[in-house]
């Protein structure tokens, strides 16, 4: 289990990436469509063109983790957040609830501002 601090901040990427891109990919995605800076102790969440699988790029201080969740029945379409713009900062425990996979009943989805 991955234990996430309560007062990380977390940014979700609304839409699909090849999962092809491995830490340097996402590292200039973070940089490119997110304006954010890979190496900020953030956690960056992902999900793939098959809305099946998730990845979580953070940087702990030593190094770049990438980690990645498969579900073998979930889907993530019914359960990523949608908004305006490319990304949004989510709540920690928001994150927990999509990676266990909880979904919209589980947790009411809230813009963090």
């Amino acid at each position: 289990m991955i234990s996430l601090p309560y007062n990380a901040k977390v940014y979700i990427l609304y839409e699909k990436i090849s999962f092809h891109k491995q830490i340097d990919g996402l590292c200039a995605v973070v940089r490119q469509m997110m304006g954010k800076d890979p190496v900020s102790s953030s956690f960056f969440v992902f999900r793939n063109r098959g809305n099946h699988s998730l990845r979580i790029l953070h940087f702990d201080g030593s190094g770049i983790w990438l980690c990645t969740k498969r579900f073998t029945t979930a889907r993530l379409g019914r359960i990523w957040p949608q908004g305006p713009g490319e990304y949004s900062p989510l709540l920690v425990r928001d994150l927990q609830a999509m990676i266990w996979g909880g979904g919209k009943s589980e947790s009411v989805w809230r813009r963090v501002t």
